[in-house]
C-alpha cells in the first residue's frame, strides 16, 4: 500500500519536517546539568577581608568576612567567592588567584579609606 504524498510533503511540495499526524512523537533529548564552573578563589594574608563581587555596578553590597584561622578559608554569601588564608590548602579543583589585590587601604569613592 503506497503512502499518500501529503504524508511526506507539504502542500507546496517541500519535504515535511514534522512527522505526519498520528505518528509517534520523537523522544525529548536528555537534559544536561548546568555547568556553572568553579567559584573563584583568592589567596589572602589577612584574617578579615571585604568582598563586593568585583564587578562594579554588577557586583553586590560590600561585606566583611572573617577567616577562622583553624579552618583557613571563608566564602562570600553573595557570590560564593572563596578567600583562602595563605599557607592553607584551597579546596581541590578551585580557581585559585594567587597574589590578588589586598583589601587594606581600599576606598569605595566616599573619601574614607576602608581598613582591613
Amino acid at each position: 500500500m503506497a503512502q499518500h504524498p501529503s504524508a511526506t510533503t507539504n502542500a507546496d511540495g517541500t519535504p515535511r519536517i514534522e512527522p505526519p499526524r498520528g505518528a509517534a512523537p520523537r523522544p525529548a533529548p536528555d537534559p544536561k546539568p548546568a555547568d556553572y564552573g568553579v567559584p573563584e578563589t583568592e589567596v589572602v594574608t589577612a584574617l578579615r577581608v571585604a568582598c563586593d563581587g568585583g564587578e562594579g555596578a554588577l557586583g553586590h553590597p560590600r561585606v566583611w568576612l572573617q577567616i577562622d584561622d583553624s579552618i583557613g578559608w571563608v566564602e562570600c554569601g553573595y557570590c560564593d567567592k572563596r578567600y583562602v588564608l595563605a599557607g592553607h590548602d584551597p579546596a581541590p579543583g578551585s580557581n585559585v588567584s594567587v597574589g590578588g589585590a589586598g583589601f587594606g587601604d581600599r576606598t569605595d569613592g566616599d573619601g574614607l579609606d576602608e581598613k582591613a
